[in-house]
């Protein structure tokens, strides 16, 4: 078509034509035109469709990654109430009478009071969505929300992670080392050093203290707070993978 219209032009300038020249001119100009803007659109339809895949792909990893953190979270809250449980014990037996505390296994309730728990999910997908700046690619609002509250509640959680270890090694431990034995109660667990101790441990003293009253409800009070973050982040994973989901 190019070639169509130079020639034209040609012939039209030979003739001194101007008129005729000045009407081919421009048709061949407006034709130009006509084709930068069908290349353009059809650019922009490939961006589009790549754009959609890309979306689709963010999607289905998401979904598979948070419903991974689905079980993660379920253990993780796990632990925590079964800490709980075995404080609320220890807490109860406060100001107990020496016959009372000897019908419980107290090392026992030591160590799964204050075995860890820590909610540890995998958020490499979203991560790279946000450190790449590709959030805007997710069509769903509702979608893209709890995402960034998801990221928020995370954040606080961890915060909360911080202050109740902060709390176990700054006040908890301090406190009862000199009143437990740590050896005995590591025999629950996979500590090698646990064992029996050729010590004698006399907990009778520190149930008689509020001191120890305090501690413990105050570590129960930061283990109670970090079941209720994991409550409400619960909520936005479920809503994150019903709307991934399709």
């Amino acid at each position: 078509m190019p070639a169509l219209f130079k020639n034209i032009r040609r012939k039209l300038a030979s003739e001194n034509k101007t008129a005729a020249y000045l009407r081919y001119a421009l048709g061949e100009i407006l034709l130009v035109v006509i084709e930068i803007l069908i290349a353009l659109q059809v650019n922009s339809w490939h961006q589009h469709l790549l754009d959609q895949r890309e979306a689709e792909n963010i999607k289905a990893n998401l979904h598979e990654e948070f419903t991974e953190n689905r079980a993660l979270l379920n253990t993780s809250r796990n632990q925590f109430k079964k800490s709980i449980a075995s404080g609320l014990v220890l807490i109860n037996l406060v100001g107990a009478s020496r016959s009372e505390l000897e019908k419980h296994n107290l090392d026992s309730l030591f160590y799964f009071t204050f075995e860890s728990a820590s909610y540890l999910p995998s958020d490499n997908s979203l991560q790279d969505i946000l450190q790449s700046g590709r959030l805007d690619l997710i069509s769903d609002k509702a979608l893209r929300e709890n995402l960034l509250f998801w990221s928020a509640s995370m954040k606080r959680l961890k915060n909360t992670d911080k202050i109740s270890l902060g709390w176990v090694t700054n006040h908890m431990i301090p406190y009862l080392l000199p009143h437990m034995s740590l050896r005995e109660m590591d025999r629950y667990g996979n500590n090698p050093g646990g064992g029996e101790s050729r010590l004698h441990t006399d907990y009778y003293p520190l149930f008689q203290k509020l001191e120890f009253e305090n501690v413990l409800d105050q570590y129960l009070y930061l283990q109670k707070s970090e079941i209720d973050l994991l409550n409400g982040i619960e909520k936005i994973q479920e809503k994150i993978i019903e709307h991934t989901a399709n």
